[in-house]
């Protein structure tokens, strides 16, 4: 699914958060690739020249939201394996996906599929700090934020090759 979310370089989480109603918010600040090689040490006397990936005060801030979200799995992206078993025809930053070990799990422990009214789809979100699968009923949507990312969050440094 192409979206707004792809004109970015990348997105960084700015906060999560669902309501008894079942909504999900997904706050999201973009990434900009800085335009000069750094210095990066990558190993005991190794370094190397990437390029700074940052959050700036002119970054896009934007909400992705899910009305009707049944059910959530999110880990630091860090921890991110092929033992998700994503079928997906998509490599775009928010893309539907077809079979999961997610989706198996929440089929197994859940009656999520048989109880819910409408049809439901799941989704997989990429961040550069945090993966989100969600399962949930219609197509979620992008909502741009004013007033840029939020400046107080502590952030890891990240780094573009190229």
């Amino acid at each position: 699914m192409q979206t707004s979310l792809d004109s970015a370089y990348t997105w960084f989480l700015e906060e999560c958060a669902q309501r008894s109603s079942g909504e999900l918010r997904i706050r999201l600040a973009e990434g900009i690739k800085g335009k000069h090689r750094q210095p990066v040490l990558i190993t005991e006397g190794v370094v190397k020249s990437f390029f700074p990936v940052t959050v700036e005060s002119a970054s896009r801030v934007v909400d992705v939201v899910f009305a009707n979200a049944y059910a959530l799995f999110t880990f630091n992206e860090s921890y991110d394996t092929a033992k998700l078993a994503l079928t997906t025809d998509e490599r775009t930053t928010l893309r539907t996906v077809a079979a999961s070990s997610f989706r198996t799990y929440a089929s197994a422990t859940t009656s999520i599929f048989e109880l819910a009214e409408a049809p439901i789809a799941e989704w997989f979100l990429w961040t550069e700090d945090q993966v989100f699968q969600i399962l949930s009923s219609g197509e979620p949507t992008i909502v741009e934020i004013p007033g840029g990312p939020n400046p107080n969050i502590e952030r890891n440094s990240t780094w573009a090759a190229d």
